[in-house]
């Protein structure tokens, strides 16, 4: 019997469907399938006929660091039908446009869908001055946290600090070294592993919140702290993060020399910034729906586009629907893929088509 999609490990939640296909009087048009983190997107060309899929789909690539020349994303750019990519690092965009191919950049990204509901301000005293969410890889380059946390407290400054981790990347006695090289011990408060309510708590207990990390994907940490409603520090050298996103309303972009005074002040400016206000006007998950409806709408014709709703998605970590109810719409995503799956033997398209129609309108 040969294998199935569902047999290669591909993550069920690292596609999903934002929209179905329509069948009409035997005219197929297309829905949007969005497909997550860059190592999915290996799965696909290995397991998935791709040209039957987008017979049915248009497709959405989401992927999960910033440097868009890779074999896993360019593979894509030998389809004949659009290809939209979200890409929130200006270079990334500059770089498909000048491939002059089939993918099409869009500047959004992972930061973009923030579930809102989850990251909420509390209403909270707020204990500590800063807040770095991060986890033990050395990408995130916690040492420099330290270090910046140190300086404040040689200067006299409180630097009530909290350290948000998860454990990939390395382990507790790197930690504990890098806690005790900076004198830091009993200094910081560090949490390992928070479930999303306890993390907006934390957040809400904040200042400010920073990334330290020069190169990234689209950070969503920096993103759930503005809707949490605390501003936010970015390195002015980081590549990865929509730099606009970092604004008179939201936060500042700042050298790693300058972070410890650019603490302070953004910290004492917190009650006049407006960093909640201002994601909800311009990157929550409704407003990137529309965004992506509104190019894909540039991309493909009336006639060849499904008129049903888009939905809006959330990453929770993974994608997954803002609106629950629409889970028991759609079918399963294996089972989906099953349909074009590249060791299958080809079916014919009519019976194809009769499968595909069958799983979304039984």
């Amino acid at each position: 019997m040969p294998p199935h999609a569902g047999d290669h490990n591909v993550p069920k939640r690292r596609a999903i469907i934002l929209q179905p296909p329509e069948f009409d009087s035997g005219v197929i048009k297309k829905g949007v399938l969005l497909i997550t983190f860059t190592e999915t997107f290996h799965f696909f060309h290995r397991h998935i006929d791709i040209a039957r899929l987008q017979r049915y789909f248009r497709i959405v690539l989401e992927p999960s660091w910033s440097g868009y020349c890779l074999p896993e994303i360019l593979l894509w750019a030998k389809q004949t039908q659009p290809i939209v990519v979200e890409a929130s690092e200006v270079r990334d965009r500059v770089f498909l446009k000048a491939l002059d191919t089939c993918l099409v950049p869009i500047s959004v990204g992972a930061s973009d869908w923030v579930d809102h509901r989850i990251f909420r301000p509390l209403n909270v005293p707020k204990d500590y001055d800063v807040i770095y969410i991060a986890n033990l890889s050395p990408i995130k380059r916690v040492h420099v946290y330290l270090r910046t946390l140190k300086t404040m407290l040689s200067r006299g400054k409180p630097a009530r600090a909290a350290l948000v981790l998860s454990s990939w990347g390395g382990t507790d006695r790197t930690l504990e070294q890098l806690l005790d090289f900076y004198g830091l011990r009993g200094r910081i408060d560090v949490f390992m592993n928070l479930k999303q309510p306890k993390l907006n708590e934390i957040l809400n207990r904040s200042k400010v919140s920073i990334l330290l990390s020069k190169k990234e994907g689209s950070n969503r940490t920096l993103f759930e702290s503005m809707f949490a409603d605390v501003p936010v520090l970015l390195l002015r050298n980081n590549v990865g993060v929509n730099k606009d996103y970092i604004n008179q309303h939201t936060g500042a972009l700042v050298s790693e020399k300058d972070l410890p005074d650019a603490i302070e002040r953004v910290g004492n400016m917190t009650p006049s910034l407006s960093p909640r206000s201002w994601a909800i006007d311009n990157i929550a998950p409704e407003i990137t729906t529309q965004k992506l409806r509104t190019l894909l709408e540039a991309q493909y014709s009336a006639a060849e586009a499904s008129s049903a709703p888009l939905w809006a998605k959330v990453n929770s970590p993974e994608a997954t629907y803002m609106d629950p109810t629409v889970s028991s719409r759609v079918p399963d995503i294996t089972q989906l893929l099953d349909c074009f799956a590249a060791s299958v033997p080809c079916e014919s398209l009519m019976a194809l088509d009769a499968r595909v129609r069958d799983l979304f309108y039984p």
